[in-house]
C-alpha cells in the first residue's frame, strides 16, 4: 500500500504515477516491468520514488486494488439488477463488462494481465460486486427461481459463464473480425454491417447457457 507521503500529493500528481505505472504494468508481466522505465517517466529520482511505496511488489498490489475497486464501481452503477430474470440480467453484465473494457482500455489490459499471470481470480470482480457477492446471489436467485438447475454448484456454474462469455468474444473476433468498439456500436443499436451475425453469435450463446442451465421441464 501507498506511503502517507504519496496520499499527501496532489490528486494530479496521484493520478499521473498511477496512470504510467498501470501502462508499463498493462505491458509487461510483475516480473518483466522495469521501474526504471517508470521512474524516468515520471521524471523524478528512484530514492523519490521509493518514498511512495515501499518496493516494485507493493506498487502492483495497490494498483490492483485500485484497478479492481474502478471495475466494480463501475459495473455497480451501469449493471441492470432490478430484472427478475437471471439471463436478463447477465446480458447486461457481459453488456456492462465489455463498454467498460473500451471506456479503460489500460485498466482492463492490466486486470487481464494480472489474471493471465494469476496476482487475482477471474471471479474476483464479479464476486466483489455489491457486497462481495454478486455472482453468487445472481446464480442462487437463478436457481431459486427455477432459472437454471439446483443440482448444479455455484463454482461450476460461475465458471460456465465466465468461460463461455470470454469465448464467445474471441470466436465474434476471429470469426467476424468486429473489434470491441463495433461490438459496443451494434449492442446500443447502431447500425453496423454485421449486426445480423453478431445477433446471432449472441443467440448461440445466450441459447447455449439456457439450454445447459435451465432445468428440464417434465411432460
Amino acid at each position: 500500500m501507498p506511503k502517507q507521503t504519496f496520499l499527501n500529493l496532489p490528486r494530479e500528481r496521484q493520478r499521473e504515477i498511477i496512470d504510467i505505472s498501470l501502462k508499463e504494468f498493462s505491458c509487461h508481466s510483475f516480473e518483466t516491468s522495469s521501474m526504471n522505465k517508470i521512474i524516468t517517466e515520471l521524471e523524478i529520482a528512484k530514492g523519490s520514488f521509493y518514498r511512495y511505496f515501499k518496493s516494485k511488489k507493493d506498487l502492483y498490489f495497490f494498483l490492483l486494488d485500485y484497478a479492481v475497486n474502478k471495475k466494480i464501481d463501475y459495473l455497480e452503477r451501469h449493471i441492470d439488477i432490478n430484472g427478475n430474470n437471471f439471463f436478463e440480467i447477465y446480458r447486461s453484465v457481459i453488456f456492462n463488462y465489455m463498454k467498460f473494457d473500451l471506456t479503460f482500455p489500460i485498466i482492463s489490459k492490466f486486470l487481464r494481465s494480472a489474471v493471465d499471470n494469476r496476482y487475482i481470480e477471474p471471479t474476483k470482480i464479479l464476486n466483489s460486486l455489491n457486497g462481495k457477492t454478486f455472482i453468487e446471489n445472481l446464480v442462487i436467485n437463478g436457481q431459486k427461481q427455477g432459472e437454471i438447475k439446483d443440482f448444479l454448484s455455484l463454482d461450476f456454474v460461475i465458471l460456465c459463464i465466465i468461460n463461455l462469455s470470454e469465448s464467445m468474444l474471441n470466436y465474434i473476433n476471429v470469426k467476424l473480425g468486429i473489434e470491441y468498439k463495433d461490438l459496443l456500436k451494434i449492442l446500443e443499436g447502431k447500425p453496423h454491417g454485421y449486426k445480423n451475425q453478431l445477433e446471432d453469435a449472441f443467440y448461440q450463446l445466450m441459447s447455449v447457457l439456457e439450454t445447459g442451465l435451465k432445468p428440464v421441464k417434465a411432460n
